[in-house]
């Protein structure tokens, strides 16, 4: 029954797009688990659909897509409190995050760093 229900096109692409979100939520945390976690899930997604390519064509890079997407969403909520973000339209932060994710994500946690040692003191 459970292959029935896999081997429909559709429901491999829900699945992918769900599995997706899932993975790129968990990619926001911050612990190096969470990244790990999320390749290895990944890896698995891509080794079995692999297997199963003539059913669904395009569940690999619906999943890479949606991962993507999702990673950047959560980023830009995660670090809209940037000095570089402040005052910017939604859509403008998600393509700057998109754009320069690395150089915010480090100015956000530098900036966050220095707010917590100066209430330390």
């Amino acid at each position: 029954m459970l292959n029935e229900f896999i081997a429909n096109e559709a429901v491999v692409y829900l699945l992918s797009f769900v599995l997706a979100i899932g993975v790129g939520l968990v990619l926001n945390g911050d612990s190096r688990r969470a990244g790990i976690g999320s390749m290895l899930i990944t890896a698995v997604f891509v080794i079995v659909v692999s297997t199963r390519g003539s059913d669904a064509p395009l569940a690999v890079p619906l999943y890479v897509v949606t991962l993507g997407i999702v990673a950047v969403l959560s980023a830009v909520r995660r670090y809209s409190d940037s000095s570089l973000l402040v005052g910017e339209p939604y859509w403008r932060k998600v393509m700057l995050m998109f754009a320069h994710g690395g150089k915010i994500r480090s100015a956000t946690l530098a900036q966050r760093e220095e707010n917590r040692q100066r209430n330390a003191v």
